[in-house]
């Protein structure tokens, strides 16, 4: 049975100082180490290569630190890995890479760190080695190498697709070097995506803010990071079922994706941009489909690969504005006008009132072909894919034709504002 992810944490109990003579200095939160014990049934310590523990002893003692690691309440992570950059020497601050790492080899790391534990002095001998056995014994297993490929694969795809969450992270940033409050809609910053973790960057973020080169690139680069650390710590909870502590930045750009998240996967908000849609492209709404609707039509229809493509694209136009929506569906409204009012339009009419079977008139087909008038509109109008076609062909296949004429007609002079 999987673990409840709430009931474990991964996180580190530290902070780490500046190094001195090469070495690891942090600052332990013994009061944060005693709470997550409490509140959780496992806190795995992401450790900084063991630093931690001299000035763990030094408080706890070194029987204390034995019982805390052999009662089962801890874990240990001593793997490093991280969110870096690549970047060649003279390459332009336009430039940024963005993947996960890890130090040395485990093998290495775990010797180096354990070191550390002999170095404590102020205990004998024999107790360090107890405590390095018991330390051995609740190591966590490393992130997978396929983990770290995923982490890749989800830095590279939030990136090109989530502008909002590197603003976002820019924008604390920004906050904090400042000292005021920056609004993400206070700069700009555009991601094109070069290569696996490669990206060049359009910013205008040193006119507006008054920043040298090196330091909107260092800048940009921290956002960069944030939304890649995220995907970090995401794939930790997934890993070792736990929740995982996150910065700032990493908190807002999370509290945004699952807003985001929230609204794709609201049932609501999806029907709520049909409907916008539907009304500023002149289009019946399916609460009044009116006499001849066929059911069996909009079963078809919701198959197609139009459909699927409509679907994909009605989840992104939130950030579009009324008049943007207009000019993508002007020349939707424009060819069902133009095909319902012509000759050919009135011929199908005719036909299909008549029985003799289902023509196709803008993405209606069902029956065999009976002329070349099909044939024409199979290879000129049928031929568009995607939101387009679904808005210009098979939507309107589900209404009568006064039922369209009466729609096009009626919203005409709201569309053309």
């Amino acid at each position: 049975m999987p673990t409840d992810i709430r009931k474990q944490l991964i996180a580190p109990c530290a902070t780490r100082r500046e190094a001195i003579l090469d070495d690891i200095v942090v600052d332990l939160d013994l009061g944060a180490l005693l709470r997550r014990i409490l509140l959780f049934d496992r806190y795995i310590v992401e450790s900084w290569r063991l630093a931690e523990f001299a000035p763990l002893i030094k408080q706890l003692g070194a029987d204390g630190v034995l019982s805390l690691l052999r009662s089962g309440a801890v874990g240990i992570h001593c793997d490093v890995m991280e969110i870096g950059e690549l970047r060649e020497q003279g390459s332009p601050s336009t430039k940024y890479s963005v993947f996960p790492f890890y130090f040395p080899d485990r093998e290495s790391l775990i010797h180096e760190a354990m070191v550390r534990i002999d170095k404590i002095a102020e205990i004998p001998k024999r107790k360090r080695v107890k405590i390095k056995e018991a330390v051995a014994k609740i190591l966590v297993a490393h992130l997978p190498d396929e983990g770290v490929r995923q982490v890749q694969v989800d830095i590279d795809r939030h990136l090109t697709t989530d502008k909002q969450g590197v603003l976002i992270a820019a924008s604390l940033i920004l906050s904090r070097k400042i000292g005021r409050n920056i609004a993400p809609s206070d700069f700009v910053i555009e991601l094109h995506q070069v290569g696996p973790g490669r990206f060049d960057v359009e910013s205008n973020i040193s006119e507006v803010f008054g920043l040298d080169e090196e330091s909107a690139h260092a800048l940009i680069r921290s956002a960069l990071f944030g939304v890649g650390r995220l995907d970090l710590r995401l794939a930790y909870m997934k890993n070792y079922s736990a929740l995982s502590g996150l910065r700032d930045e990493e908190r807002l750009v999370l509290e945004h994706r699952c807003d985001f998240m929230a609204a794709q996967f609201s049932p609501t908000d999806q029907e709520r941009r049909l409907h916008r849609v539907l009304e500023i492209a002149g289009l019946p709404d399916l609460g009044s489909v009116g006499p001849g609707f066929r059911i069996e039509r909009l079963l078809e229809i919701r198959e197609s690969q139009e459909c699927t493509q409509f679907r994909n694209w009605l989840s992104s136009v939130d950030d579009a504005s009324d008049h943007e929506i207009k000019d993508q569906v002007r020349a939707v409204r424009e060819k069902i006008a133009s095909i319902v009012q012509s000759p050919i339009g009135k011929a199908i009419r005719f036909l299909t009132t008549t029985a003799v079977g289902f023509i196709p008139l803008i993405g209606m087909v069902a029956g065999p072909v009976t002329s070349g008038i099909d044939t024409f509109l199979i290879d000129r109008v049928l031929k568009e894919s995607g939101p387009h076609a679904f808005l210009s062909h098979h939507y309107p296949s589900l209404f009568s034709v006064e039922r369209i004429e009466k729609s096009i007609g009626g919203n005409s002079a709201q569309t053309k504002k």
